[in-house]
């Protein structure tokens, strides 16, 4: 299960690079680098039945504290945006619904309640290519850890 992570990792990357993303005033190759540098895994056992789970994904798995301190770092900067991190890579790849401000009525006396816009799906269907694409690496490696392993107990045995 620990081995399987990496090549699909390494798949969900590739397919985010081959996707082909156009429109006005978007920087492709800078949407593409934070989606990217979000790819992630986690392995948990269920505490009911004892199964190990492998979770592989944009936004997944726990943060460094280099990524999170730059984040933090962004967020507290004042400028517009916090650009993007794990916390809010959805927003690119699944898109969003139209927002709009609250109208002067509801919490602040400045909205004005007009739209503030959407977001485009930008990777869309990138996920289940990369399982497809790696799934065969991933399960190679697997085998092999597991080949490593019962050689390590046989030695034991001796």
């Amino acid at each position: 299960m620990v081995g399987m992570a990496a090549p699909l990792r390494s798949s969900i990357r590739k397919e985010t690079d081959a996707t082909a993303i156009t429109g006005r005033g978007l920087d492709a190759r800078g949407l593409k680098k934070a989606a990217k540098a979000t790819v992630g895994s986690s392995i948990k056992r269920d505490k009911d039945t004892g199964e190990l789970a492998l979770k592989v994904g944009y936004g997944v798995g726990k943060q460094s504290k280099l990524r999170k301190t730059k984040a933090t770092a962004r967020a507290a900067g004042g400028d517009a945006g916090v650009g993007i991190s794990a916390a809010n890579v959805h927003w690119i790849v699944l898109g969003t619904g139209k927002h709009s401000e609250k109208t002067s009525s509801e919490r602040t006396k400045k909205g004005t309640g007009g739209s503030t816009g959407s977001t485009e799906q930008f990777f869309d269907g990138v996920i289940p290519k990369a399982v497809t694409a790696g799934s065969q690496a991933a399960l190679r490696k697997a085998a092999d850890k597991a080949r490593i392993a019962l050689r390590k107990e046989a030695l034991k045995r001796r």
